[in-house]
């Protein structure tokens, strides 16, 4: 059996939902979750394989990897122990320069969730994009750092260019039902309700919304609730309490999701977490 995974986290106190994990080394499969934030997944030893959109992508020691916010992945090691750093920038930090986070693309020039980062480019531009998140700037002045950063670890021009404001290539039904859901993620979301709310059929909704990411408006629903608990343990609350502000019927309901989501339960993740005031890379 492997090591046991330990997070060290950083946390912004200016930015909420602004961190950087930093793991050891360990062999732990994630199952498929989401982050409500634009995620990149820095591989500093072995080598990880992540599925997203039913794509499976090998991102090797030293490279990256971008997951647009709110994006159903899963993944771990190919084999062997691996080690990362995982940035999450959150959507209300980057939504003013980077638009509706259309701009990952493939050789196409058409919208993927998923992109991978080259060793090189990864290895000089990240430990800068460490450091300065480290230093916990307001968010004016570090998004003003951050994008030259971003331009350069995607490929793309300045967000004055129409590549980064384009419209969203997501049905504009889905997009207004994942705000719904990302504003009452606590409560209970109807899904007629949500429906009528978009101007949908009930089934026809699911279904788009499916396609769009990969996912049901119930699930994608859960899959926000364990995010917010997933936050919510680092702070010493009982877990009991956990569970009810992330909305969970008892604690009970909050484990079965969580091992669901992350492959452990909330009691093991707090004992394997330590807070860190920065992460050095």
């Amino acid at each position: 059996m492997g090591q046991a995974v330990k997070f060290r986290i950083w946390r912004s106190g200016l930015t909420p939902g602004l961190e950087i994990i930093h793991t050891n080394s360990h062999d732990h499969a994630y199952p498929p979750h989401l982050h409500d934030s634009l995620e990149i997944i820095w591989m500093r030893t072995g080598g990880g394989r992540l599925t997203c959109q039913n794509r499976c992508f090998d991102i090797l020691a030293g490279e990256a990897g971008i997951v647009r916010p709110n994006e159903i992945h899963s993944g771990g090691g190919r084999g062997t122990n691996l080690e990362y750093v995982a940035v999450h920038l959150p959507r209300a930090l980057l939504q003013p320069a980077f638009g509706h986070f259309q701009f990952l693309k493939d050789a196409a020039g058409d919208p993927v969730s998923f992109k991978v980062v080259s060793r090189e480019k990864a290895e000089s531009l990240l430990p800068i994009m460490v450091r300065t998140l480290c230093a916990d700037l307001p968010s004016d002045q570090l998004l003003f750092i951050l994008t030259p950063i971003l331009c350069q670890l995607l490929d793309v021009p300045s967000p004055d260019s129409e590549l980064l404001v384009e419209r969203s290539a997501v049905h504009p039904a889905v997009s207004k039902a994942q705000a719904i859901i990302r504003d009452q993620c606590a409560n209970r979301v109807d899904v007629s309700e949500l429906a009528v709310s978009v101007d949908l059929d009930m089934r026809y909704l699911i279904s788009l919304f499916k396609v769009a990411t990969g996912t049901t408006p119930h699930q994608f629903q859960i899959a926000l609730r364990v995010e917010m608990a997933r936050v919510l343990l680092e702070q010493g609350m009982p877990l009991c309490e956990v569970a009810a502000r992330a909305g969970f019927a008892d604690q009970s309901h909050l484990n079965r999701h969580f091992r669901r989501r992350y492959g452990f339960t909330p009691g093991v993740f707090r004992e394997a977490v330590s807070v860190r005031p920065n992460i050095v890379v």
